[in-house]
């Protein structure tokens, strides 16, 4: 559940979908890749995981392909984000469009306009992407320290 102030979301928890094979138990702390492919698992010491939050509720996808169920994260802290537009060219997709890429970074392709590519490099980071908004299409980027 989100909350549209000034411009920005801000909220303290998220639906996420878990990923191919994964039990998550209540109470679990929860992560995707960094490189977003999108998906939810519960959090192990590995490179390039982004941490999320801690599972408000048990899922168990035990043989089930990526997306196929979802639960509730308790982010442990309030987060405020931008809208922006989401790249036509290479934009932001979410389950259950082919090749998630939620929680990765975006970057500035256009004017108010987020991708999930860095165009090699050429393109500045805006921050991590949540979600995308499901009503307006727009790609909810908490802003990141370069």
């Amino acid at each position: 559940m989100s909350t549209t102030i000034l411009g920005h979301e801000r909220f303290s928890q998220i639906t996420v979908y878990a990923d191919a094979n994964t039990a998550v138990k209540k109470g679990d702390h929860v992560a995707s890749f960094s490189s977003g492919n999108g998906f939810a698992k519960t959090a192990t010491a590995t490179v390039d995981l982004v941490f999320i939050g801690r599972a408000r509720s048990a899922c168990d996808n035990t043989g089930g392909a990526a997306g196929a169920k979802s639960f509730d994260v308790d982010m442990g802290r309030e987060v405020f984000a931008w809208k922006f537009k989401n790249d036509e060219v290479a934009p932001f997709k979410e389950f259950p469009e082919a090749g998630p890429n939620v929680f990765g970074k975006a970057y500035l392709s256009a004017a108010n306009t987020v991708s999930p590519d860095d165009d090699g490099g050429a393109r500045p980071l805006v921050g991590r992407a949540w979600f995308i908004d499901k009503k307006t299409g727009l790609v909810i980027v908490e802003r990141l320290e370069a």
